[in-house]
């Protein structure tokens, strides 16, 4: 094989070949250690200070709370003792929030305790009806602008939403 001329240009060929080859896996092996290194350094501490934005996207299935067979469903989100309240979207099961919420505060004191959502039903004259509870556990990694999808279950249908960390 040593003295075969034909041989020797196939192999320098193939070894042309796979050093070719290797360059895109070395490029994407180093591309991937640099992206875990920049994760790691926008890895946010639980003590940082800013603001957690959440994102309620819709809810699907929801249960029906009045005679038409159908709701008037709004959802109140609970965290670190700050309440926010959506639009009431009128007479679906299947309503589009789409709403932005924030809530400022340290990373840790935010994440400690769960996400508590209530939907409600919303009812002219008389107090409204719950349609669903759930709490999120927002516990793990946070790395800042990056979003997490979240869905939180409910007796009968779940609420989507997206929440955001962004240190100040």
């Amino acid at each position: 094989v040593e003295g075969d001329p034909d041989m020797q240009k196939m192999l320098a060929d193939v070894r042309k070949q796979m050093e070719v080859l290797a360059k895109p896996v070395d490029q994407l092996a180093e591309r991937s250690r640099m992206l875990t290194r920049q994760q790691t350094e926008l890895a946010a501490g639980l003590g940082d200070k800013g603001t957690l934005h959440v994102r309620l996207r819709n809810a699907k299935d929801l249960r029906a709370a009045d005679a038409n067979g159908l709701s008037d469903p709004y959802v109140k989100l609970t965290l670190g003792g700050l309440t926010h309240k959506s639009k009431v979207e009128k007479r679906t099961l299947n309503p589009t929030f789409n709403e932005m919420f924030e809530f400022q505060g340290v990373l840790g004191e935010l994440v400690a305790d769960p996400l508590q959502l209530i939907v409600f039903d919303r009812d002219m004259g008389f107090s409204d009806d719950t349609i669903g509870l759930a709490e999120l556990c927002l516990s793990g990694p946070w790395i800042h602008g990056v979003d997490r999808d979240m869905t939180a279950q409910l007796d009968q249908g779940y609420v989507t939403l997206q929440a955001c960390w962004m240190s100040d």
